[in-house]
């Protein structure tokens, strides 16, 4: 294991469906509710916001589309 994904060994993501972050007829809301109180949201940002190109699904609580906004302000 990298320096780089070492975080997320502690995310409240582990052992989740990875489908769920893939919200196809499953509520965004439960996903962010999952990410909001997540220790290490801030490393799951920042490397999303690294590739947003190929970085798909919901990240630290945000879309693809909200994530190139924010990475674009």
């Amino acid at each position: 294991m990298t320096m780089r994904s070492e975080w997320r060994e502690f995310a409240n993501c582990v052992g989740q469906d990875p489908e769920m972050f893939f919200p196809r007829g499953v509520p965004l809301a439960q996903v962010r509710q999952l990410c909001d109180d997540c220790p290490v949201r801030p490393q799951c940002l920042r490397e999303a916001l690294s590739d947003t190109e190929n970085t798909y699904g919901v990240w630290a609580g945000l879309t693809r589309k909200q994530r190139r906004r924010l990475a674009r302000a």
